[in-house]
Parts: C-alpha cells; sequence; structure tokens
C-alpha cells in the first residue's frame, strides 16, 4: 500500500489489469492512501479490510474494470444478485466511510442503463452510504471518456476523480478498460 500515512481522508482501489494503471500513481494527492489489488484474491475483502484499518475516509475510489451493472474486484465479480451474499464485507466497507462519504466507481459502463441503476442503488444500501459510478466511457475527454460519474444512489455531489491530479487524467493514455 502507498501513502499510507494516517493523514489518508482517501483511498484509492487500482486493479493492475486496467492498461495504464500504474501511470495514474505518477501523480496521487497527497491525502490519498493507494491500494493496489491483487488480482488473484477476493477483491471486495481486501477493500474492506483497508478501509476498516483507516475508517472515516471521506471517499473510496475504485478505478476497475466494469459493465453495466456488474464490478471486478480482484478475483470476485460484484453484481446486484451477489450483494446479498457479500453483506458482512459490504457493512465492513461502508463503516470505513465517514458519515457523508462516498464510494466512487471508476471503470467504464458500470452505472449504464437499468442493470447499472439496479447495481448502484443496491451497493448504495448494501454499504450504507453514497454510491457514484461511470455510466459511460472512462477516461480523459480526447479519447471520447469522461472524469464524470453519472449514475447516482444517494446524495453525491459531482465528485471529481480527485484521488489523483487533473493533468494526469488528462495525459491518461488509455481508456480505464481491463487488457
Amino acid at each position: 500500500m502507498q501513502n499510507a500515512a494516517e493523514t489518508s481522508r482517501q483511498l484509492l482501489v487500482l486493479d493492475p489489469r486496467l492498461e495504464g494503471w500504474a501511470k495514474l500513481l505518477v501523480d496521487v494527492e497527497p491525502d490519498v492512501a493507494v491500494l493496489v489489488l491483487d488480482p488473484a484474491r477476493d477483491g471486495l475483502t481486501q477493500v474492506a479490510d483497508v478501509a476498516q484499518e483507516f475508517g472515516d475516509l471521506t471517499a473510496i475510489h475504485i478505478a476497475g474494470h466494469g459493465t453495466p451493472g456488474r464490478l471486478r474486484l480482484g478475483s470476485i465479480m460484484l453484481d446486484a444478485e451477489t450483494l446479498p451474499s457479500r453483506a458482512d464485507e459490504l457493512a465492513q466497507l461502508g463503516a470505513g466511510l465517514a458519515a457523508g462519504g462516498a464510494l466512487l466507481l471508476w471503470g467504464a459502463d458500470i452505472g449504464q442503463g437499468a442493470l447499472g441503476a439496479r447495481f448502484i442503488a443496491a451497493l448504495s444500501r448494501a454499504v450504507g452510504r453514497d454510491v457514484a459510478a461511470a455510466a459511460d466511457r472512462t477516461g480523459p475527454a480526447k479519447l471520447g471518456g469522461s472524469w464524470n460519474l453519472d449514475m447516482v444512489s444517494g446524495r453525491v455531489d459531482a465528485h471529481p476523480f480527485n484521488a489523483v491530479r487533473a493533468r494526469t487524467l488528462e495525459a491518461h493514455p488509455v481508456l480505464l478498460s481491463a487488457r
């Protein structure tokens, strides 16, 4: 884990299967701790454990591969149907977020359409916190992407991807997608 200072207020979770993921580490904001998932292990457990360790986080940013209504976290795939069986880990993840904290999903298309809306709403209920997700291509505008989160459950304001400095995001060479 990088930037694991006690002053960390946000957690950036990166899936190493994302093309160009290491380039995002160049300019991480000082108050952000970084967790690079082990793709061979259960990613939800990894994130929940670290969130609980830090506690009082204002945001957990997860940059990973998604499809409408689904998020890959390490060795598992989360969707609305699998959430009930993971209630303990999801509650633990939510407990790591401060009141008003949010779970922010930066993976292409996760929040897209009815499947995306259903997943985001169910995930928000399961973690007990607000959730926002990308509903389209995630990445720099020059490649047809955006760093905006279009699907929101709760009262999440339009959170920019503020775990990494804007100049690095716009210079990112690829859209967020798995290799």
